[in-house]
């Protein structure tokens, strides 16, 4: 609260300020300019920082003449003497409440039951031999799928392995630690991350950065078609549910996502719903799934000769000149329990 001389000091420069008003406008041509201008000042201004002059008239001038081009030093010195401020304190409860408003979320944490997965990417050069034979030789090459799955991703450059809870010397090679001489000489990337997906729901994995141009031929048992987008990028759908204890099945869904991203109509739980996004071109021709225990890891990357396939346009591409290949390892790490440890070596 602002102390009784504060306001006096603030009535009096507001009053200095502002031009003399007259309640009786024939007052201000028999008043001289010296007096009216005193008379317009209330009377506790004058008392608390003026002094008459025994001059009358004069004084009323000197005071005028001394305070009016001195406004701004006579607001600090008034303030400053009186304890008053320019701007209001906060209290101690109110600058506690601000000092606690910090910018940022806190990090959204998955739901307890939520099925939790670690989704790792490794990039290696796609001549690399860990990836061309020992891979392959280590693990089941599309021998986890049915056989109806196994010979569309077969046809269409998709292959995929199922790795147990202890991985064989190839998986490890493929995390080995990032910054040794091995793992630059072959090109070795590792980037990832926990997913918390709830039983029966589904979440997207980006495969790769947005291309210009996206061009694959799709295989569909005897059908072959050519497919080119704009502006596309190759996500992996995927959608866990869970089964008996310790065991979940994971179903993969590729699509193509391309355009501009806008607002588009999509189908929801709820009905049609408009959603921001790029158009999606599903391939339902390539889901598959995989019954995974705890500690289990899918694999899934491109292989075959054949350079215009889906898997090859989805898990490769350009890196100065040269071809880069990526692998997508998915580990099941628990299924509503709580764990996190992490295949990073």
């Amino acid at each position: 609260m602002r102390s009784k001389s504060c306001i006096v000091v603030h009535d009096c420069l507001a009053s200095r300020l502002s031009p003399p008003t007259f309640p009786n406008p024939h007052l201000k041509k028999q008043l001289s300019p010296a007096v009216a201008a005193d008379q317009a000042v209330p009377a506790r201004c004058r008392r608390a920082s003026t002094r008459r002059s025994p001059a009358g008239e004069g004084g009323a001038g000197f005071v005028r003449r001394l305070i009016s081009p001195l406004p701004g030093i006579v607001l600090l010195i008034g303030w400053s003497i009186t304890g008053c401020t320019l701007f209001p304190e906060w209290s101690e409860s109110e600058s506690a409440f601000r000092s606690s408003l910090k910018p940022g979320l806190a990090p959204i944490r998955p739901q307890a039951s939520a099925i939790q997965l670690e989704i790792l990417l490794v990039d290696r050069w796609a001549d690399d031999p860990v990836l061309t034979r020992k891979l392959w030789e280590e693990v089941g090459r599309l021998a986890c799928l049915k056989g109806n799955e196994r010979s569309r991703l077969q046809q269409n450059g998709v292959w995929v392995g199922h790795v147990g809870a202890s991985p064989p010397p190839s998986i490890q090679s493929l995390l080995e630690a990032r910054g040794s001489e091995t793992s630059q000489s072959s090109g070795g990337r590792v980037s990832g991350r926990f997913l918390g997906i709830p039983s029966g729901q589904d979440s997207e994995i980006l495969l790769g950065d947005p291309r210009e141009t996206m061009t694959f031929r799709l295989h569909d048992g005897d059908k072959s078609e050519e497919r080119t987008f704009s502006q596309a990028r190759a996500v992996l759908r995927v959608r866990p549910d869970r089964l008996q204890e310790g065991w979940a099945r994971l179903t993969f869904l590729p699509e193509v996502h391309h355009g501009d991203a806008r607002l588009r109509p999509a189908a929801t739980t709820d009905g049609w719903a408009y959603q921001a996004g790029q158009m999606h071109q599903v391939l339902h021709q390539l889901e598959f799934t995989l019954d995974l225990n705890v500690g289990e890891i899918a694999v899934v990357t491109s292989g075959g000769k054949e350079a215009d396939t889906v898997g090859k346009a989805a898990f490769q591409y350009l890196d100065n000149g040269r071809v880069r290949q990526r692998v997508l390892l998915i580990r099941l790490v628990d299924l509503g329990q709580g764990g996190n440890d992490s295949l990073f070596p």
